[in-house]
């Protein structure tokens, strides 16, 4: 299903409701105890590194103000989380869409060749039902960009593509989680999350947790991301870390299991580990219940890059398992890995 589930070590926390077929999530629960004058050191010098080396456009998209364009995307498009899809509608009349899509042209003039910002105007197009017009946008955007991953995807696949307005839109600035991506998380017990980050899709790993993970007198000093594709007697699983350090020496660690071979036809919620080697940001959240504890965009370094395009060469390489195989990896890695051996470093 290529989403993931949760639940906690039998010998370190409460045990949570598990669906079966899916994939899981462990926890390390170890209480925070703080000492007095402890100076934890970040590690988080090859992100920083990463981000003061991210390109000028990329710079320049974090400094653009959005926040009209996401208030004509609230008012005008409707995306609904029904029986475990998102179900997009567009506004009463054309013009309303065309607010919008005035407002994506009013940066394309600043930035004609920018390639999210052509792949939004195309994906207006297709939601206002101009599919004409669509198709040569995004044909234009394929011309200047040929390695564009999404234009790419839904050409490839066309009848399983959710538009870009479908997505719930998410930001680091948020506390509470949106009301959709909530619905997500509790009805698929979903981690990862396909979200719209402004005018381009991006992922969310949404983590479970405590109020006793985060408390008020601790100080958040580092947060890492780690992917792996870990080998076992029955194939591949792909398996991912998150984890935070505080200055009282506590590290809240997550990981979680995802299904990295699929059976045609492909949607892109199969397509998870695929999307992350083709992102340069995604979200890192914490939350317990709708209370977002810890919520930050983190930038995919060199080195996560490497890691996935050798992951997604293999997956593309290998023939997929079936779903008996694949639980039977998954059950593997549950039973034979420990979380206390994951340490914090990438």
């Amino acid at each position: 299903m290529g989403l993931f589930n949760f639940f906690k070590k039998k010998s370190k926390s409460k045990k949570l409701e598990n669906e079966p077929n899916l994939a899981k999530e462990q926890s390390l629960n170890v209480e925070h105890k703080k000492t007095d004058n402890q100076n934890i050191p970040s590690d988080n010098s090859e992100r920083e590194k990463q981000e003061s080396s991210n390109s000028d456009t990329n710079k320049t998209k974090l400094e653009i103000d959005f926040s009209e364009i996401n208030a004509i995307i609230e008012k005008e498009i409707k995306a609904d989380f029904v029986d475990g899809t998102y179900i997009l509608s567009t506004g009463r009349s054309l013009s309303d869409v065309l607010n919008l899509e005035k407002a994506i042209d009013n940066l394309l003039n600043q930035n004609p060749d920018d390639s999210d910002f052509l792949f939004a105007k195309s994906e207006v197009q297709y939601a206002s039902l101009r599919q004409v017009e669509g198709k040569e946008t995004r044909e234009k955007l394929m011309h200047l960009h040929p390695n564009h991953y999404n234009a790419n995807l839904r050409e490839k696949h066309p009848d399983n593509w959710t538009n870009l307005f479908g997505f719930p839109y998410f930001n680091e600035d948020f506390k509470t989680l949106p009301d959709n991506i909530y619905k997500v998380w509790k009805h698929n017990n979903a981690m990862v999350q396909i979200v719209r980050d402004n005018l381009t899709l991006s992922l969310a790993l949404i983590a479970k947790a405590s109020e006793e993970d985060f408390p008020s007198d601790c100080t958040v000093v580092d947060y890492l991301w780690k992917p792996v594709l870990v080998e076992t007697p029955y194939g591949d699983i792909f398996v991912h870390y998150l984890m935070v350090k505080f200055d009282d020496g506590f590290v809240y660690k997550r990981e979680g299991t995802i299904n990295p071979y699929f059976q045609p036809p492909l949607n892109q919620k199969d397509l998870l580990i695929e999307r992350l080697y083709n992102s340069d940001t995604i979200f890192l959240t914490c939350a317990s219940d709708k209370n977002m504890l810890f919520n930050k965009r983190y930038p995919l370094t060199d080195k996560h890059k490497n890691v996935l395009k050798r992951i997604v060469q293999k997956i593309e390489k290998t023939k997929p398992q079936s779903s008996g195989d694949t639980q039977s990896a998954q059950n593997w890695y549950w039973n034979n890995i420990s979380l206390d051996d994951v340490t914090f470093d990438y």
